[in-house]
Parts: structure tokens; sequence; C-alpha cells
């Protein structure tokens, strides 16, 4: 598209105004210089706050990253499958999680590979999810085969079929539940305080 030289106007624009005298023209062309020269500082000062705040974003997280190496910074783009580790403490592998959304997603999913799902809660309308719940279970020999403590509201375990003790501890407060474990579907024990 051709424009007019003088004021970046499209052609056919220009063409189509009335005309306009000298001094009209002087008159009129100050304050549209003014307003592009505005316009022009405007939108480079905000190019230079966005630059700003990428830049003062980038060195928060450089300085977190500096002074906190323990910290885990989990983007959505690699998903919650890497917040939960399949844990072995004893003979039987197991994953706590389920604090969010997206873990509780990935819960979801894993769990049909898994022959025990415990879910901890508290009783509220509605219930309200735990972690940080001491969960230990025995054998029916009486022996431990798992004793841990659940990062989120669920813990899935692979148990062997057979009668098992679960003990799980809320601040002091511990229920007891026996259950038997099918070798053909994953068995679900809620606890509730």
């Amino acid at each position: 598209m051709r424009t007019h030289a003088a004021s970046n106007i499209p052609c056919a624009l220009v063409r189509s105004l009335p005309p306009v005298s000298g001094a009209a023209l002087r008159a009129i062309s100050y304050p549209i210089a003014e307003l592009t020269t505005f316009a022009m500082v405007l939108a480079r000062d905000l190019l230079e706050k966005e630059n700003t705040m990428k830049l003062l974003n980038s060195a928060v997280c450089g300085a977190l990253l500096a002074i906190s190496p323990g910290i885990v910074l989990l983007s959505s783009t690699t998903g919650a499958s890497a917040a939960l580790e399949v844990v072995r403490n004893g003979p039987v592998p197991f994953v706590s999680g389920g604090v969010g959304e997206d873990e509780r997603q990935e819960i979801g999913k894993r769990a049909p590979a898994y022959s025990l799902e415990l879910l901890f809660a508290a009783k509220g309308s509605p219930n309200e999810y735990l972690a940080d719940i001491k969960v230990e279970i025995k054998d029916k020999n009486g022996e431990v085969v798992l004793d841990a403590v659940s990062q989120g509201p669920f813990l899935l375990a692979k148990v062997s079929p057979g009668k098992y003790s679960i003990s799980a501890d809320n601040d002091g407060a511990v229920k007891r539940q026996t259950i038997q474990v099918a070798g053909t579907k994953p068995r679900r024990v809620v606890f509730i305080w």
C-alpha cells in the first residue's frame, strides 16, 4: 500500500481529503507531530518497563536459584509426574501426593497399577484433604511392610495380596483399619478424622 510521504497516511485517503490551506495544514501538523512523538515516547517507555520487568523477573529467579539450591521449581510443561516419585521404604514401593489438581489427576492415572490406595481427609463440609500423615502397614504376621509419611492426601502402595493392618497418624490422632487386598483389583481405604 502506498502512503503519503509527509504523513504516512494511505494515498487514497489523502486524495479523498478536501484541499487545506498552508496555514491550516501547519496548525494541524504540529499537534499531530506532537501526538506522534508522545505515542513514540509512550511506546518506548512501555517497552523499557516490560524489559525492566523481564530483567527483574530473571534477577529474582536467579537469586532464588543461587541462594536456595534445595528448591525444586516445576513448570507446567514438566507435568505432575516429575513431582510424584515412587519410593521404596522397605519391601513395598509407594507413591504419595495429590496436593493440587495436577497431582490428583496423576494419582488417578497411576492408581490402577497399585494394589492399595489410601485417602486421608478431615470431616467438614466439604471434607478437607490431609497431608503429612504417618502411615504404617503391617502384614498378617505383624511385620512392618511400609512405614512412611504421606506427602499428600493419597498414598498408593504395591502390596502383595493378603491381610494387612494399617495405622494412620494425623498429629497424634491414630486411626486403624484391617483390610484384605485381593490380587484382582486395587483396594481403596479412606481415613477420615
